[in-house]
């Protein structure tokens, strides 16, 4: 990669093997010039125990109210399994800042 200003993961760094996205995201910070920032948005691994089945319910109930049709809903999430690695807690490194949550899918600054 060249040197960048911004560069932004959106929804993506889930659908990579972990030690994939390690190495992404040491090449992502390389790259970012001084002052320039990394924008992530994806989804977190979720909480255990019951906090984990109210963010799951929330976020069907989003989907659902936007006109979402159940049964391919339901396919979706099912399909997503095996395929789909959420962030863990932390991966991201402590300097990145949360700019935005919404149930198990967030957003974290990280400046260069």
């Amino acid at each position: 990669y060249k040197a960048f200003d911004v560069g932004i993961a959106f929804l993506t760094l889930m659908f990579l093997p972990v030690p994939e996205r390690r190495r992404l995201l040491a090449t992502l910070r390389e790259k970012v010039k001084p002052g320039g920032a990394i924008i992530v948005v994806d989804k977190e691994e979720s909480p255990g125990g019951y906090p984990a089945t109210v963010l799951s319910r929330l976020t069907w109930d989003c989907k659902l109210r936007q006109g979402a049709e159940p049964g391919a809903v339901m396919r979706k999430e099912l399909s997503l399994s095996g395929v789909q690695r959420p962030l863990y807690r932390g991966e991201l490194g402590p300097d990145a800042v949360e700019v935005f949550r919404f149930g198990d899918f967030a957003g974290w600054l990280i400046e260069g």
